[in-house]
């Protein structure tokens, strides 16, 4: 019985494995092939926290830097930071990721922060109406290829009135910090998740759940 379950484990294991390398392959490919132009601001989309919540943890630190290398690179004027809000505990990941751009050489007056979003969705809800007010007509979406594979098809599988959007993940080959296959698979997973959520929650419950683990 007990060689039975372990047979059973390493055929789900593998399954698993290849299924998520396939998927990843397909989706990176895709990705890396967009054309690269210049944006009036680049929008970071905010990722996770160190374990204290005193600083940004390293996939978003990947999404800063990246960030930070584009605007070196004259692609974009300025870089608005979205995301991360934790009300309870009086914690936005928006300033920390503000503070990591400073220490890298962005001007203040070119960054900008919102403190109200927690989730993709309503990052960009909060987002887009600070964006048209500035009359900025274009914008590049800053985050994993994984992540932007997800925003394409929920948030910007639509055309936004005046806006030209461009997608600007970073590569996995030369991000810093370097990420581990373990965090890969992780990506994955999570972004499996996220999509099964959003297709299969009544929008009710999946906002009741988010308010719940990131309040």
């Amino acid at each position: 019985m007990m060689l039975k379950s372990y047979i059973i484990l390493f055929i789900v294991l593998i399954v698993d494995i290849t299924a998520s390398i396939l998927w990843f392959g397909a989706v990176v490919k895709e990705e890396y092939n967009w054309p690269r132009r210049k944006a009036d601001v680049g929008v970071v989309f905010m990722s996770n926290f160190t374990r204290n919540f005193k600083d940004i943890g390293p996939e978003t630190l990947r999404r800063v830097i990246h960030a930070t290398n584009l605007y070196h690179q004259g692609l974009t004027d300025h870089i608005f930071c979205v995301g991360g809000t934790r009300r309870t505990k009086n914690v936005f990941g928006a300033e920390y990721m503000k503070q990591n751009l400073l220490n890298r050489g962005v001007p203040g007056e070119r960054i900008l922060i919102e403190k109200i979003s927690n989730d993709s969705q309503s990052n960009w809800q909060v987002a887009y109406p600070i964006i048209r007010a500035h009359q900025w007509h274009s914008i590049m979406i800053i985050s994993s290829p994984l992540h932007i594979h997800r925003l394409k098809r929920l948030l910007f599988n639509k055309p936004w009135q005046g806006l030209d959007i461009y997608f600007y993940p970073y590569s996995y080959k030369t991000a810093q910090p370097q990420i581990t296959l373990f965090e890969i698979w992780r990506q994955v997973h999570y972004e499996w998740l996220a999509y099964l959520s959003h297709y299969c929650l009544p929008e009710s419950w999946y906002h009741y759940f988010i308010e719940k683990d990131r309040q």
